[in-house]
């Protein structure tokens, strides 16, 4: 077997190891126990929760607990606002 053949061979080997093993990332979860939420139009909404426990910035569900618009929904960015306990979800969706 040629050097060029047998460093393709180990790389492909490395890559398909480390791929396995890398363990899969949660994207998060917040519980709010109210909110509201701005129509954004179409499907899209952005959300605004307080008091929140959880984690997660990025595709992250929000769970509503009570009040108007209480449901669960599937965020692509949430930021935490620690000193109102509170988030900002912005463009999510419904989840079903």
């Amino acid at each position: 077997m040629s050097v060029k053949r047998l460093a393709t061979v180990a790389a492909a080997v490395l890559l398909a190891v480390t791929t396995v093993s890398v363990p899969a990332q949660a994207a998060g979860t917040w519980q709010c126990q109210e909110g509201s939420r701005y129509w954004l139009g179409g499907t899209r909404y952005n959300i605004k929760g307080r008091p929140c426990t959880g984690s997660g910035t990025e595709n992250v569900s929000v769970h509503i607990r009570f009040g108007a618009i209480w449901d669960s929904f599937r965020c692509p960015r949430v930021t935490y606002l620690p000193a109102d306990q509170r988030i900002e979800a912005l463009s999510c969706t419904l989840l079903p």
